[in-house]
């Protein structure tokens, strides 16, 4: 009992100092004299033990070093690299101790813990600025949307849609002019989800694959985002913030799996026997699918675990978006990018403000973008890193290039994570594969049924409406 109540003392303690360190204003950089007269400023940023993210922010100040010599300033700056192994445990370290570097590198759904935390200042002044706001697209800008106001401005981007193994078109008898027309078609959103399995069996039926259609072996991002396809392109968030269940969307998604399987292009225990070696190391990169539910690093990693050349690759394998479940509407790819943040250090003074915003907008050099993007196999995010010889010389990078255009971001919502994102919904998922051969098995509908009914009550009312 004593310890108990020493535990919640200190609880209580944990959360007054961070409600009461929320929000509050950080104190000066250390910005010292510097050999030429100057100041020197002495900037942060805190991110994971990928170093390419905040490596890229040191060399743009390096660059912002030689402009400011050239403008006649005698001041400096400079970047330090705090690796931050778990973002959630050290936030509330830097809201106790009120000690944030100027920058952090993060994905979506912790820089909006952070914004939420009150403990990041809006970046509107970078995003929409000259810089940005000319050689960023708007939507990959807004991606760095969180409550209406920018706290993350976009760093990188992965993405995910679907893969195929171009020489199964092949032995099937697709001329090159074929192919590229069905590819431009899934681009308009021609290509039907129903389409792509008519094709996957034709392939499988004449034995030039043993699988038609595969994804990935467990729970995993690509589910929430592979659902949006069944919502008709659309993120189920109304504008009160609340989800929007369709039983029919669901049923529908749920559908697709359950033939996949029951149509012999899927393996009914994908979801419980395979891994990933066995994909990336086999299946995929020996063309034993001829397509999958995949993403712009798949690459990467079919190179690595299938040992195969990236010309192998290029080769062999091109991508198209999500083809649409209903013809007509528009494709999507979701992406989950990482986006750098500024903190309320990095407005301490004006001075601060704008060195940290010129360091950002360095960033877009097409130099440094490669890093980003090519060098680590992420869609670049402006075009002028996409004119770069070397970009253009990787063949599966400027085939993905299109999909800039048809990426979102999934907004960070708690409640909306409790739908695409939830355990209940991928055990339907894994339940509609499972079971799809047996004849005593459940129908989808039924199931549906039963995830909707978890689902909302993990919400809570007023959380959800569901509207058929």
């Amino acid at each position: 009992i004593i310890m108990k109540r020493v535990l919640t003392v200190l609880l209580i303690i944990t959360l007054a100092v961070s409600v009461f360190a929320t929000g509050t204003k950080e104190a000066a950089p250390a910005s010292v004299l510097n050999a030429e007269g100057g100041r020197h400023y002495a900037l942060r940023v805190g991110a994971s033990d990928e170093a390419y993210r905040a490596e890229n922010l040191q060399k743009a100040a390096e660059m912002l070093n030689k402009q400011l010599k050239a403008e006649g300033s005698k001041d400096t700056v400079s970047v330090e690299y705090v690796l931050v192994n778990d973002f959630g445990a050290t936030l509330q370290l830097w809201l106790h101790e009120r000690n944030f570097p100027e920058f952090i590198a993060q994905t979506g759904p912790m820089i909006a813990n952070f914004a939420r935390a009150g403990a990041l200042a809006d970046a509107s002044y970078v995003v929409n600025g000259d810089v940005y706001s000319k050689l960023v697209p708007k939507n990959l800008r807004d991606m760095g949307l969180v409550d209406g106001k920018y706290y993350g401005v976009i760093l990188d981007a992965e993405c995910r849609f679907v893969i195929v193994y171009k020489p199964a078109l092949v032995a099937l008898g697709w001329s090159e002019k074929q192919i590229e027309d069905w590819k431009l078609a899934a681009r308009a959103g021609k290509i039907t989800t129903k389409d792509l399995q008519v094709l996957a069996k034709q392939i499988v039926d004449k034995g030039i694959t043993k699988y038609g259609i595969t994804h990935r072996p467990n729970k995993g991002a690509d589910w929430r985002f592979t659902f949006i396809t069944w919502n008709r392109g659309v993120v189920p968030l109304n504008d009160k913030g609340q989800v929007v269940i369709s039983k029919q969307n669901i049923v529908d998604f749920l559908t697709y799996w359950r033939e996949c399987v029951q149509m012999g292009i899927t393996p009914y225990n994908h979801l419980t026997d395979f891994n990933w070696d066995m994909l990336e190391g086999d299946i995929w990169p020996n063309g034993n699918s001829f397509c999958w539910y995949g993403q712009i690093a798949s690459k990467g990693d079919i190179m690595e675990k299938g040992n195969v050349s990236s010309e192998y690759v290029d080769a062999n394998f091109f991508t198209i978006p999500n083809p649409v479940s209903h013809a007509g509407d528009r494709p999507v790819s979701g992406s989950n990018p990482y986006f750098y943040a500024l903190t309320n250090a990095s407005q301490v003074d004006e001075k601060t403000a704008e060195y940290c915003r010129r360091i950002l907008e360095n960033v877009l050099d097409p130099e440094l973008q490669l890093n980003t993007s090519l060098y680590e196999t992420h869609l670049a995010i402006t075009a002028e890193t996409i004119a770069r010889p070397e970009y253009q010389a990787d063949k599966w990078m400027m085939d993905t290039a299109y999909l800039t255009e048809l990426m979102f971001a999934l907004p960070s919502s708690d409640i909306l994570s409790m739908y695409g994102n939830s355990q209940e919904m991928f055990d339907a998922i894994q339940e509609a594969e499972v079971k799809a051969l047996d004849p005593s098995a459940r129908g989808v509908a039924a199931i549906a049924d039963e995830l909707i009914a978890k689902i909302t009550f993990n919400m809570g009312r007023g959380n959800y409406v569901v509207v058929d």
